[in-house]
């Protein structure tokens, strides 16, 4: 008998159905993640078959691991290029004045939560690995609260995450779901 739509069952189903694809659509880039996180942090770069033979032979296996400079050299780039959230007035109803408001609304939104850490966390992600990621919350201001308010959080390992494989916009705004 299938779940009626709107059930709790028929959700947990919807969601065990898209992790089930999100993990089969994005194996390979996150074994790739996995290998070149090895290789350009861990320094694991000599294939296992030709270590274990110089191993055995006796002979030197050793790795100079010049990655992390470069790694350091793109990261460094893009903190001195921080990206930032533009507001700009594009419709009937816009004006400069309300894009300004929300614009510092955003900026309050991004120093309140150390913004720049998870920005920065996704970049060396990215770089290293191939991908990277951070999430925006909304979560009560205080305990005893109703007020909600908007956090910008930081992702520290990108395999965490299981995204939407049919994506077909460059930027990945059309995901319909996404798994933390």
């Amino acid at each position: 008998m299938a779940d009626k739509p709107g059930t709790k069952d028929s959700v947990v189903t919807e969601a065990l159905e898209r992790f089930e694809q999100s993990s089969e659509g994005s194996e390979d880039n996150r074994k790739n993640y996995a290998d070149d996180t090895k290789f350009a942090r861990l320094a694991d770069q000599w294939p296992d078959a030709i270590k274990k033979q110089r191993v055995q032979e006796g002979r030197p296996a050793h790795t100079i691991n010049k990655m992390p400079a470069f790694i350091r050299s793109v990261v460094n780039e893009s903190r001195q290029n921080k990206p930032s959230v533009q507001v700009s007035p594009v419709d009937n109803g816009a004006d400069e004045e309300h894009a300004e408001v929300i614009g510092g609304l955003i900026r309050s939104i991004e120093r309140n939560s150390r913004a720049e850490v998870a920005y920065n966390t996704a970049i060396d992600n990215a770089v290293t690995g191939g991908f990277g990621f951070f999430r925006i919350d909304i979560d009560y201001a205080h305990d005893l609260s109703f007020d909600m308010e908007a956090h910008v959080r930081r992702i520290p390992n990108a395999l965490m995450v299981h995204w939407d494989t049919n994506t077909t916009q460059h930027d990945s705004s059309d995901w319909e779901y996404a798994f933390i």
